[in-house]
């Protein structure tokens, strides 16, 4: 699927995602003449008013997520390295609790805990069917919406099962996600990286080959 071909709201959602990540905001048709994908990259760039460093964000969040770990564990930080499993460093039994206070540590959430896929896929199950229901019996169908909206809540307010496997993999969700969280110096930000960012939100969040991610691409 081409870029042109996402729907002009799911396009909106990753650009908030990365005005989040790079702590920025652009305001009402600011974005008006943005017609490329090379285009909205520039701008971003552009509306990031900090000092340039030519440094390793990923790098960067590697020891300060290991100082943060270690800190909220019993695990010396000599032994945590990029390949460790984070199962092994966070028990299910204690896990939402010793995410909590690593989130704590770092000042920013992970978002790394998600409900089981069976979960999710039992009340989207129920959600249907008491969708379909509606056009029998609105009371019912109406009970039912309302309950599978709430279980959905539930299950990501307890949710306890990792996204990420490794320290590997939660530096590249960190970096993408909280970029200049992620870095030693938040009033910096290397210019370099900024696409690499933008093609890899866009292609995560809308399944997109980073191939068709070109700056000729067109966003409408």
């Amino acid at each position: 699927m081409k870029l042109k071909n996402i729907h002009i709201e799911d396009i909106e959602d990753v650009i908030v995602k990365i005005e989040k990540s790079f702590q920025i905001q652009f305001e009402n048709n600011e974005l008006k003449e943005v017609k490329t994908f090379g285009d909205l990259c520039y701008a971003f760039k552009m509306k990031i008013d900090l000092k340039n460093s030519d440094d390793c964000t990923s790098q960067q969040a590697f020891y300060k997520l290991r100082k943060a770990i270690s800190e909220t564990t019993i695990i010396n930080k000599d032994q945590i390295n990029q390949d460790i499993n984070l199962e092994t460093l966070f028990p299910k039994k204690r896990r939402r609790r010793n995410i909590k206070k690593l989130e704590k540590n770092l000042g920013f959430q992970l978002s790394i805990l998600s409900p089981k896929q069976s979960t999710i896929n039992g009340i989207s199950c129920l959600f249907f069917v008491f969708f379909i229901t509606l056009f029998f019996s609105w009371k019912i169908g109406v009970l039912g919406i309302i309950i599978a909206l709430f279980s959905f809540v539930f299950a990501y307010k307890t949710a306890n099962t990792l996204n990420v496997k490794t320290i590997k993999d939660l530096i590249y969700k960190t970096k993408k996600e909280n970029y200049l969280n992620a870095r030693r110096n938040k009033k910096t930000f290397n210019k370099k990286e900024i696409d690499t960012i933008i093609i890899d939100l866009f292609s995560d969040y809308l399944d997109l080959d980073k191939k068709l991610l070109t700056k000729d691409a067109e966003l409408y």
